[in-house]
């Protein structure tokens, strides 16, 4: 959205709103976010005091996978398009992971790398 010149030359904030725009030739422009309304309900629902509290239980779970993934296994960006691709690449790391915790607690002489 972009307002016009007009409205621009006659407003007493123009020198603050516009400190850049020396020439006056442009208004000003503003860029408006909307998100989907799921991404609003999820936000709403997050603040609960429920939600809160299965956080903090989420955090020493699964925090740590998702740090090692993205550290150690270089996973910090998906590389792939698609739902069904994005997928497979995601699951990965997660059985690899599982796969050396299980190791490691079943015997303890094996350590992951």
């Amino acid at each position: 959205m972009r307002a016009a010149r007009e409205n621009c030359l006659v407003c007493e904030m123009r020198r603050h709103c516009t400190p850049n725009n020396k020439m006056e030739k442009h208004g000003r422009a503003v860029s408006v976010r909307l998100e989907d309304d799921r991404v609003d309900a999820f936000l709403a629902r997050m603040e609960t005091g429920e939600a809160k509290a299965i956080y903090k239980k989420r955090a020493p779970l699964a925090e740590f996978p998702n740090a090692w993934s993205k550290t150690k296994r270089n996973r910090a960006r998906v590389r792939s398009r698609g739902l069904k691709r994005v997928t497979a690449e995601a699951i990965w790391p997660a059985l690899t992971h599982n796969l050396q915790r299980t190791l490691a607690l079943t015997n303890p002489t094996l350590q992951p790398a």
